[in-house]
């Protein structure tokens, strides 16, 4: 005999709404600089003699920004640089009655660009140089050249 199945009634199954949060994203700004169309190690040399050179007080950082020609996004992210490098202080103030923030100097540096093309830190023969050797810094051709070349 053929057995006969009951069909199964299948309940239908309860789907919750889901609940949307607007999102709202939080900018982060990254620490890692990525200044377009500027050359970074100028950039960052440049803020290091500014800030050098306002190193007693230091220097609100729209006034560093409008030095160094970039926008404050640009500058958020280059103090933030400097900061994580251990080369600057950022600290909050109110002027105006608005906030903004001081950027100082941590340490002074030696500005390094007048012998950053000497011949010598790359010369071949510099282990046997010496004051009063054959090879002097005296009769050097290579320091000679550089020099006519750097003064002109």
């Amino acid at each position: 005999k053929p057995t006969k199945t009951k069909p199964t009634k299948t309940k239908p199954t309860k789907t919750k709404p889901t609940k949307t949060k607007p999102t709202t994203k939080k900018s982060k700004i990254s620490t890692d600089v990525k200044i377009s169309n500027l050359d970074y190690q100028k950039l960052i040399h440049d803020a290091k003699l500014i800030l050098e050179s306002n190193m007693s007080d230091g220097i609100l950082q729209n006034e560093l920004c409008q030095k160094l020609q970039i926008d404050d996004h640009e500058g958020s992210e280059l103090i933030l640089q400097l900061e994580k490098n251990g080369i600057a202080i950022k600290e909050k103030m109110i002027q105006n009655g608005k906030i903004t923030y001081k950027v100082s100097i941590k340490h002074k540096f030696i500005n390094t660009l007048p012998i950053e093309n000497s011949p010598c830190l790359i010369c071949p023969v510099e282990q046997q140089c010496s004051l009063d050797g054959d090879i002097n810094p005296k009769t050097c051709k290579l320091i000679e050249e550089w020099v006519i070349k750097d003064t002109n």
